[in-house]
C-alpha cells in the first residue's frame, strides 16, 4: 500500500515559555522522556489557570481573558499521564489540602446552619401575637451562615450543567483537564444530543461570557459573571481523526480556540536512565511559584464574582503585536496560506494576546514586556504550524486511502495491454474515491504515478494525462509525498 512520508512535525519553541515554566518542562520532557510539545503543553495549560484569577489582557477596545484551551494528541502509551501528573502537582496538592479545610468548613457551616433555623423556628414561636413587620423585624436580627466556598479547582470529564453549577457554588476560577480526554468526548457531555451545546457553553467560557442558564422545569436561574476556565484535553490520534473534522466542532469555532500539540511519539528511543524530578531545582521553584499563585487569594465581589485587573502590552509589545496580527491577517485572503484554517487562524493572534498576558501574570510584571510578547508570539506561530501541518497531514492519509482504493480497483479493469483512459475512471471508479471527477481522478493518478506504480501514456492538447499504463502491481517506488509544507515562518 501506498504509505504518506508527510514533513515532520513542527519543533516545540519550549524556550519561549521562559525560565521558570521552560525549564521545568525541559525537565519533565527529559526526566519522564515525552516530547516537549506534550511537556510545554501541560505547563502553559497550568500556568494559565493559576493565571486566569488575577488578570485580563486589554487591548484598545477589545479586552479577554487569559485563559487558554490546550489540546494535545498522543499515542496510548506516550507517558500523556506522568507528563500531566507533573505540571499538576503543585495543584493536586494544594486543591488536597483545601477540600480538607473544606471538610472542616462545611461541617462547621452545617452546625451553624442547624442552629440557626433553630433559633429562627424559636423566634417564630415566641412572637405569634406579634404582627407580621413586627415578626421580620426581629427575624431580619438573626445572621444565616454563609456555605464555604468549594475550592475544587480541576475538573476531569463534566457536563456542561455540571461545570456551571460547580461555579455556582465553588471556585470562580477552574481547569478542565484529562489525560484521556476520550472519555469526555464520547461521554455524556459530547453525545450526539449535547454535543452542540457543550462546545457552545465552553466556547463562551473561553470568551469570558457570563454564565445565563435558565431551566423553566426546575425553577433554577443562574447568572454569573467573571468565572474562568482554562483547559488541556490529551487524546489519541483516531480520536483526534473525528474531533478534528467534526462539522459541528468546526462550524461552531470550538475547535478554533484551541492551542493543539501533535508531537511524534518517542517511543523506540526512551532506553531507561535514572532520574528524579522530585527533587529537581527548576521543578521545585515551579511548585513554588505555581502554589504561591494559588494561595493569593483571588479578590470577587459579594456574588462569588472574579475581580480582575486590566494588563496591557507596554508599547514596543504592542507594536509586534500588530504586526504579527497583520501578517496573519494578509494571509487569510483568498490568495493566502491560510484560508483553508481560517477559524484557527483568526484567533491566532488573540491567542498570542492571552499567552503574553499569562507570562506577565506568573512573572508579576505590571504589563505586558516587548520581551514576553515575542516568546507568546513565537509560541502562537508554533500552534499555526502546528494545526497546519495536522490539516494537512490530515488530508494527506486521506489521499493516500482514496489513491490506495482507486489503485486496487485499476488492476481489475485495465485492459489487456495494461492501459487505463480518463473516461472509464470518470464512469466507473469507486465513488468513495471521488475519481468520477476529472479533476480528482487525475489529482489520484498522479499520486500513483509519483509511486512508481503507473506512467503516462496520452495527454491531450492542454497537456492533461488522458490514458495510463501500470507497471508496478506491488510496491511503488516514487517518493510517496504530496501535501505541500506551507511555510509561515514570517508570520
Amino acid at each position: 500500500p501506498l504509505i504518506s512520508k508527510s514533513e515532520p512535525c513542527p519543533e516545540y519553541p519550549v524556550e519561549a515559555l521562559g525560565d521558570v515554566l521552560g525549564n521545568t518542562a525541559l525537565k519533565i520532557s527529559d526526566c519522564v522522556q515525552v516530547p516537549k510539545a506534550l511537556a510545554g503543553q501541560s505547563i502553559l495549560s497550568v500556568a494559565a489557570l493559576v493565571a486566569q484569577s488575577f488578570n485580563n489582557v486589554r487591548f484598545d477596545s477589545m479586552t479577554c481573558p487569559v485563559s487558554l484551551f490546550c489540546l494535545t494528541v498522543a499515542e496510548s502509551g506516550d507517558r500523556k499521564s506522568s507528563a500531566d501528573r507533573f505540571a499538576l502537582k503543585p495543584v493536586v496538592d494544594w486543591q488536597r489540602e483545601k477540600l480538607k479545610e473544606y471538610a472542616e468548613q462545611e461541617k462547621q457551616y452545617r452546625i451553624d446552619l442547624k442552629a440557626y433555623k433553630t433559633s429562627e423556628q424559636a423566634l417564630i414561636n415566641a412572637n405569634k401575637k406579634r404582627s407580621q413587620v413586627e415578626l421580620s423585624q426581629k427575624l431580619s436580627q438573626l445572621v444565616e451562615p454563609t456555605p464555604p466556598v468549594n475550592p475544587k479547582i480541576i475538573s476531569r470529564e463534566p457536563t456542561l450543567e455540571g461545570l456551571q453549577k460547580g461555579f455556582q457554588s465553588g471556585n470562580p476560577s477552574q481547569g478542565l483537564f484529562n489525560d484521556e480526554a476520550g472519555q469526555f468526548f464520547g461521554g455524556h457531555a459530547m453525545n450526539k444530543d449535547n454535543l452542540l451545546k457543550t462546545a457552545a457553553g465552553l466556547s463562551k467560557l473561553w470568551d469570558g461570557d457570563a454564565i445565563d442558564r435558565t431551566r423553566a422545569g426546575d425553577g433554577e436561574n443562574i447568572y454569573l459573571e467573571n468565572r474562568r476556565l482554562s483547559a488541556h484535553l490529551m487524546i489519541q490520534p483516531v480520536i483526534s481523526n473525528e474531533i478534528l473534522t467534526d462539522k459541528v466542532l468546526l462550524g461552531q469555532g470550538f475547535i478554533a480556540r484551541y492551542l493543539i500539540a501533535y508531537p511524534e511519539s518517542l517511543a523506540g528511543t526512551r532506553l531507561y536512565k535514572q532520574s528524579d524530578l522530585s527533587s529537581d531545582p527548576y521543578f521545585l521553584n515551579y511548585c513554588e511559584l505555581i502554589t504561591g499563585l494559588l494561595n493569593r487569594n483571588a479578590s470577587t465581589d459579594e456574588d462569588g464574582n472574579l475581580i480582575l485587573n486590566d494588563i496591557s502590552p507596554s508599547g514596543e509589545a504592542r507594536a509586534v503585536w500588530i504586526d504579527a496580527y497583520n501578517r496573519i491577517e494578509r494571509q487569510l485572503g483568498k490568495d493566502g496560506e491560510l484560508p483553508h484554517i481560517k477559524p484557527t487562524a483568526a484567533k491566532a493572534a488573540e491567542n498570542m494576546l492571552r499567552i503574553a498576558g499569562v507570562f506577565a501574570t506568573i512573572e508579576d510584571t505590571p504589563e505586558i514586556t516587548l520581551e514576553q510578547m515575542q516568546r507568546a508570539i513565537l509560541l502562537g506561530r508554533y500552534y499555526l504550524k502546528s494545526f497546519l501541518w495536522i490539516v494537512d497531514k490530515g488530508q494527506e492519509n486521506k489521499l493516500m486511502v482514496q489513491a490506495n482504493d482507486l489503485l486496487e480497483w485499476v488492476k481489475t479493469n485495465i485492459d489487456k495491454d495494461g492501459l487505463i483512459n480518463i473516461n472509464l475512471i470518470g464512469k466507473k471508479a469507486p465513488r468513495g474515491t471521488g475519481a468520477r471527477n476529472v479533476k480528482q481522478a487525475r489529482r489520484l493518478m498522479n499520486v500513483l504515478e509519483s509511486n512508481g506504480y503507473l506512467v503516462i501514456m496520452e495527454r491531450n492538447t492542454k497537456g492533461d494525462p488522458t490514458e495510463w499504463k501500470i507497471i508496478n502491481f506491488n510496491q511503488g517506488g516514487g517518493n510517496g509525498g504530496l501535501a505541500e509544507s506551507v511555510d509561515i515562518t514570517g508570520y
